[in-house]
């Protein structure tokens, strides 16, 4: 199963080497991946859980909102993302995360987990990527915690987006936020009783 968009090949491409120490001075992951908004969404997170629970980041890039969760609070967490970025999550998260290929989500099927995170991976992977975390993956956690796009943003995931939200709907109690930059939304909620 495909689990990169040509965009992120791309950018891939580029990245080059990351500093351990300082990941966020790359210029591709200071593009991509927000760094800076990783220490207020950790807050937000960490709210939502405790010591005992565990956490599945599907498209966790280098690690820094892992990295900055689990300062807060130590739970159980795996990460999922394509090989070249689970390196340098190696790099700066260590043996602290449980480190899943994404080609190998299958191996999460029936697995359970207390939070889901994504952070804009859901509508940045293949369609079938996408249903099939959407179909086998989020079903087994109890809470979620998804920033995703607004299907005015990017048309050609319209479709996605809003089989997506439907999706959740079916089997969370959901929040929807729309962010400050509206273009992206916050999911987040519990699991249906």
């Amino acid at each position: 199963m495909r689990t990169i968009t040509k965009l992120w090949e791309n950018l891939y491409a580029k990245l080059g080497q990351v500093d351990p120490e300082c990941p966020q001075e790359n210029k591709i992951i200071k593009q991509t991946m927000k760094p800076w908004r990783y220490e207020k969404q950790a807050e937000m997170i960490a709210e939502m859980l405790n010591v005992q629970d565990s956490v599945l980041e599907v498209g966790c890039g280098y690690g820094g909102l892992a990295s900055e969760i689990l300062k807060l609070v130590p739970v159980k967490y795996s990460v999922v993302e394509n090989e070249l970025m689970l390196n340098h999550s190696w790099e700066y998260l260590g043996d602290k995360v449980e480190y899943i290929e994404a080609e190998k989500i299958e191996t999460l099927q029936d697995r359970k987990f207390t939070l889901f995170i994504s952070n804009y991976c859901l509508s940045e992977t293949p369609p079938e990527y996408q249903q099939y975390v959407l179909e086998n993956i989020i079903k087994n956690c109890q809470k979620i915690f998804i920033i995703d796009y607004d299907d005015t943003t990017i048309p050609i995931v319209e479709r996605i987006i809003l089989s997506k939200e439907k999706y959740l709907k079916k089997y969370f109690i959901i929040d929807k936020i729309q962010t400050a930059q509206g273009r992206y939304f916050l999911y987040f909620g519990e699991r249906k009783k």
